[in-house]
This record gives structure tokens, C-alpha cells and sequence, in this order.
């Protein structure tokens, strides 16, 4: 079992000697499950594939096996032009946006 109270040990990056560092955060996952998406955008997991069913749901998910995600920075992106337009719209729109970034 390792020391921690081991006096040779270097202080964690930002520490000086004596001093603890405080405890971070998990990094927020970039990939999100339809249950932490509907969760995200404050809707029932139900509601969210009802909008994925009819088309509404601007982002696209990202097939991962069986599984498929949404990208939370798309998610975010999507709800703050404040009209969450439709999937045909947002591909336009991401598609103006990616054209834009490369010039």
C-alpha cells in the first residue's frame, strides 16, 4: 500500500509544500447517451426521441456500435440560436459554420 504521507512525495502541479490541492470536478463527458442529452436540453427521454422521430431534433447522434450519442457542444450550440430549428435547418447551418471556420 503506498504512503501518502510520504515526505519525498512532490506536491501535485499548482501546490506548494504543506498545501492540499482541491479536489477537481470529472471532466464533463463530450459524448452524451439520449438520457443525458433529454437531461441536458430539460425534456423526458420520451419527448427527446419523439422530436428525433419527427425530425426536430437539429444534431445529428454519432453511431457508436449499437449505441448512438449527441455531441454536447452540438446540443448547447443548437438550443442557444433560441429557435432549436428543425434537422434539415441545423445541417445547413452547420454545414454554413464548418465553411465559415475554414475560410
Amino acid at each position: 500500500m503506498p504512503d501518502h504521507n510520504c515526505p519525498n512525495r512532490l506536491p501535485e502541479a499548482g501546490a506548494t509544500a504543506g498545501q492540499t490541492t482541491p479536489e477537481r470536478a470529472p471532466p464533463e463527458p463530450l459524448l452524451l447517451s439520449d438520457r443525458e442529452a433529454a437531461a441536458l436540453l430539460g425534456i423526458s427521454r420520451a419527448h427527446f426521441h419523439r422530436l428525433r422521430a419527427a425530425g426536430k431534433l437539429g444534431p445529428e447522434p454519432i453511431p457508436l456500435g449499437r449505441c448512438r450519442r449527441w455531441e454536447r457542444d452540438a446540443l448547447v450550440r443548437w438550443v442557444s440560436i433560441g429557435r432549436c430549428c428543425d434537422a434539415a435547418t441545423w445541417r445547413a447551418m452547420e454545414a454554413q459554420r464548418r465553411r465559415l471556420r475554414a475560410v
